[in-house]
């Protein structure tokens, strides 16, 4: 009986992170996707030296700008929260569903690769802007969701423990 809630358990995670993924690539690719591999101008190396590129490479400058108030409080707080918080999920459902990432640094490690993919589409399409800060906000928002996942829920509802076969 137990193994059945453990299959729907993880079946309902599975279809729960499903939908987050999608919601993620709306949220970060498709915002606006009538540009979406519409000018590649960004990637020229000029463009770049003019400093008219997509990429961001200096840590805490988009992040300093929000919090110094240039893109208005809901701006500022839309961006870093956004950043933040939209992994948390990730830290949380990456150890339910894989047993192979039970600790912190797999964890942060596959967050770490899965937002420096969003960040290189980004780049690469046009669509947003491939900033350090993001992939340092994202990675953040996915250790403190693994610091949820560690706490509150690793032994409740792991379906990858011998907690949860318990």
């Amino acid at each position: 009986m137990m193994g059945d809630k453990r299959k729907v358990f993880k079946s309902v995670v599975w279809i729960g992170f499903g939908i987050y993924i999608l919601l993620l690539i709306k949220l970060i690719l498709l915002k606006d996707p009538q540009h979406f591999f519409i000018e590649l101008k960004h990637l020229s190396k000029d463009n770049i030296e003019k400093g008219e590129s997509n990429l961001i490479l200096i840590p805490f400058q988009t992040t300093w700008v929000c919090l110094s108030g240039e893109k208005g409080l809901w701006g500022g707080i839309a961006n870093i929260g956004g950043n933040l918080f939209g992994f948390v999920p990730m830290g949380i459902l990456l150890p339910l569903l894989f047993s192979r990432l039970g600790t912190a640094i797999k964890v942060i490690a596959t967050i770490f690769l899965i937002s420096l993919c969003f960040e290189l589409t980004q780049f690469f399409t046009g669509v947003g802007y491939c900033d350090i800060d993001d992939l340092i906000q994202n990675t953040l928002g996915g250790a403190i969701g693994f610091w949820v996942y560690n706490k509150w829920i690793r032994n409740r509802y792991s379906t990858s423990t011998k907690a949860a076969q318990e």
